[in-house]
């Protein structure tokens, strides 16, 4: 009896280990997904400012501090948050 009892617990935690790593290398992709369409959207936004064609100064603004606290840092990451200063800068 109790050798079956191990075997339940062992399955269930082997069962819960597999399902933890599912779910955290799920959770990596969602953020390198959603870091990528962040930074599309900074480029979509920096583009249309610069163009005269919408005042985004407010989105942008919002979007580099967001950028800065939850990206990894990197150095194209920080020539495209600089572009977008730069724009932000010379359009004030």
């Amino acid at each position: 009896m109790s050798l079956t009892l191990v075997s339940i617990v062992g399955a269930l935690l082997a069962a819960f280990w597999c399902m933890r790593v599912w779910w955290l290398n799920g959770q990596a992709r969602h953020k390198k997904t959603a870091d990528a369409n962040e930074l599309e959207w900074l480029d979509e936004l920096v583009r249309e400012h610069e163009a005269g064609t919408r005042d985004n100064s407010d989105y942008i603004r919002r979007l580099i501090r967001s950028i800065k606290e939850e990206h990894e840092p990197s150095t194209a990451l920080d020539a495209q948050l600089e572009k977008a200063q730069r724009v932000l800068d010379e359009r004030a």
